[in-house]
């Protein structure tokens, strides 16, 4: 078992790559659709940017390293992001979870992950 945490199995233990790769597409589609935050993805080229968003939860969840930028760093162009487009960001990162029908502990674990990476996306 490739676990983060060894009582709470990874998504990579229980799913295939091609799995995240479904939860970081339907993830995207919903912050393309929020009011709140849609905003900050215009001009991004998206395809790279859920490669690099796949890569990295593979990363966190146990399985290959990352290799990419800092989260401060790839996010620093975001300049008037605050908690509330966070708060955005973790709400449709779980509604995207429910769809594809994780577990509660899984969720948990990726929200978890998540938002340990709130200061550094925000700049603080």
């Amino acid at each position: 078992m490739s676990s983060t945490c060894s009582s709470v199995p990874t998504l990579l233990d229980l799913f295939s790559e091609r799995m995240v790769e479904v939860l970081v597409d339907r993830f995207y589609k919903y912050n393309l659709r929020d009011r709140n935050i849609k905003h900050f993805f215009k001009g991004v080229n998206m395809e790279h940017l859920k490669s690099m968003q796949t890569k990295y939860l593979l990363h966190v969840l146990g399985g290959k390293q990352y290799n990419g930028r800092s989260m401060r760093a790839a996010h620093k162009r975001l300049l008037d992001f605050k908690d509330k487009h966070f708060d955005s960001i973790l709400k449709n990162l779980t509604k995207a979870m429910k769809d594809i029908k994780l577990s509660d502990p899984i969720i948990k674990l990726v929200l978890s992950s998540a938002e340990s990476t709130r200061d550094e996306v925000l700049g603080r």
